[in-house]
């Protein structure tokens, strides 16, 4: 996401808002917007999720399966994250604009989920041969901010609730 030009009356508005503690939709500060979890969406897969994060919406799907270990970290499983942007969810994301946005969300979520994280090291199940694979599906349905927020928690709950190795991650 490439950076944001704004006009400097919205500069004002901005600089205004934050001094006085109010924001454009009538929060405070300090105030977060309504969340809303439900696990356990999706009966097909072995973890998802849904989160509500204001207006915005993501659906997580996790599927689990045996592969190789990458060549360069033969002692850990791998997590496998893919982001698609429903362009029903804003007009911004018709045509190539979602693409990009998913691409840019994938890169970010992927460099945040690292083995500092998660204990993927423990989806090793033969060192160099074989290894538990977690791919996490996301599908943004509706973009109204913190689309990172929310499609971060979506990972985290759908991961919660897998039906498969949660006595390994958590």
């Amino acid at each position: 996401m490439d950076s944001l030009l704004i006009s400097d009356a919205e500069r004002f508005f901005i600089i205004q808002g934050t001094e006085v503690g109010c924001r454009l939709d009538g929060r405070g500060g300090k105030d977060y917007r309504p969340v809303e979890v439900m696990t356990g969406i999706l009966n097909h897969s072995a973890g998802s999720a849904r989160v509500k994060l204001g207006g915005t919406s993501v659906v997580s799907c996790v599927t689990v399966e045996i592969g190789s270990p990458s060549f360069d970290l033969p002692h850990q499983g791998r997590l496998m994250i893919d982001v698609e942007c429903s362009p029903t969810a804003t007009p911004k994301f018709s045509g190539k604009s979602g693409s990009e946005i998913a691409d840019s969300l994938k890169a970010t979520l992927s460099s945040a989920f690292t083995p500092d994280c998660l204990p993927i090291e423990l989806l090793c199940i033969q060192p160099g041969k074989q290894c538990w694979v977690l791919y996490v599906d996301l599908l943004l349905l509706e973009s109204d901010g913190n689309i990172l927020d929310a499609a971060s928690l979506a990972i985290v709950a759908a991961l919660r609730t897998l039906k498969y190795l949660y006595f390994v991650l958590f």
